[in-house]
């Protein structure tokens, strides 16, 4: 017979090791819903320290006079750049900061531009919001979740290197991380399109100005 205390002592082992493996992302998904959360109770009480009109306005309504392609464009330009702050800021022992914070700022983002639709557009704010931003938003969380994650436990890893002089195998930890990423830029090319291809579709039918 399996004694009670046993079986309660495997499931907190697996329990903790679930932690101890998903702790990096665990954290990040944390200050990702944070940053949501405080950027729309401050956006609700008119404190805001982005301009989301305009970033509204210039990314998204403008792209109803311009070609599929250059939309395209210039949504994977946007992807990209956020891959590339997350891919350099874990090349260096200060992504172990700058990488969590830019995991949060994300969050406020989003959490701002959903509050600007509801407050400015209601319930049409909201289908907008749903349909153009957070539909191809989804493929972009992922991928900045799983690059931000690597780029914490590299960022880590240097630093251990840098306090205790331990010697790794910097070279394939190294090309896997930028292997990694390699992919992560296939993804936001399909992400992209996908984007493009909803604006082209609904942008007209919601006529935000």
């Amino acid at each position: 017979m399996i004694n009670k205390g046993k079986v309660i002592s495997v499931k907190s082992i697996k329990n903790i090791n679930f932690f101890s493996k998903n702790r990096y992302l665990l954290i990040l998904c944390f200050l990702y819903f944070i940053g949501v959360i405080s950027s729309i109770i401050l956006y609700s009480n008119d404190i805001s320290i982005i301009n989301f009109e305009y970033f509204f306005k210039t990314f998204y309504i403008s792209r109803g006079n311009i070609s599929f392609y250059k939309v395209f464009l210039k949504s994977f330009l946007v992807l990209v750049s956020v891959l590339t702050v997350i891919f350099i800021s874990g090349t260096s022992v200060m992504g172990v900061g700058l990488v969590p914070l830019f995991v949060y700022f994300i969050g406020y983002f989003m959490g701002g531009i959903t509050g600007y639709l509801y407050v400015n557009y209601s319930l049409k704010g909201i289908a907008f919001n749903a349909l153009l931003i957070l539909l191809p938003s989804f493929i972009l969380l992922l991928v900045v979740f799983i690059a931000s994650k690597i780029s914490l436990e590299y960022s880590h890893l240097l630093s251990k290197v840098v306090v205790t002089r331990t010697a790794v195998n910097n070279k394939t930890s190294f090309k896997s991380f930028c292997q990694t990423f390699l992919i992560l830029t296939f993804v936001l090319i399909f992400n992209a399109l996908l984007d493009a291809g909803l604006s082209a579709v609904f942008l007209k039918i919601f006529n935000l100005k």
